[in-house]
């Protein structure tokens, strides 16, 4: 995969991906918290250097969780809930595509939504990917709906945020990663 840096590709392996995998791996093992200084160190550049492809520890953040979406090719994994005859299959393939996801974000996943709670930079760009997530299960729903299979009782947006909720970082963590230490 390549980054863009100012719209211009970079190769694998740029300064660009140097930064980003470094700054993946301080915020997953030790939060947001982690300086640019030390993630410069890591990825082999002065902190300086950080500045000339990021604006801000906020504008790495944004970044990274888009090239983390790429690097798990996202997309592969999305095409069969767009591809989906029915709202039911369309669900079913989410629920697949949410499966590997979360498993191969989740370090960072956790990262964010701690951040969140003490940085308002973090919390808004935790927010505005919550809010697309929600947005994308309401499209599902609605075609379920749509389709005359939503359950008596539920309607689109209570479905959705249903959904939204079982597919959540979140709930990943509590229903996979705590459940594993479990004895």
């Amino acid at each position: 995969m390549s980054s863009t840096v100012s719209g211009i590709a970079e190769p694998p392996g740029s300064t660009t991906d140097r930064i980003l995998t470094a700054a993946r791996e301080l915020f997953e093992t030790r939060g947001f918290e982690v300086g640019m200084g030390e993630i410069a160190r890591l990825a082999g550049i002065s902190r300086q250097a950080i500045y000339l492809h990021f604006a801000s520890k906020a504008d790495l953040l944004q970044r990274l969780t888009t090239w983390v979406e790429k690097q798990a090719d996202l997309d592969s994994l999305l095409q069969p809930v767009f591809d989906a005859p029915t709202g039911e299959q369309a669900l079913r393939a989410l629920i697949d595509a949410a499966a590997v996801f979360e498993s191969q974000i989740h370090g960072l996943a956790r990262a964010v939504e701690q951040a969140g709670n003490r940085y308002p930079e973090v919390h808004t760009i935790s927010t505005d990917r919550m809010r697309r997530r929600l947005e994308a299960m309401t499209g599902i729903v609605a075609r379920i709906h749509t389709d005359g299979r939503l359950t008596p009782g539920w309607d689109i947006d209570r479905a959705a945020a249903f959904v939204w909720s079982t597919t959540a970082p979140a709930t990943h963590h509590l229903m996979v990663v705590v459940a594993i230490l479990r004895p």
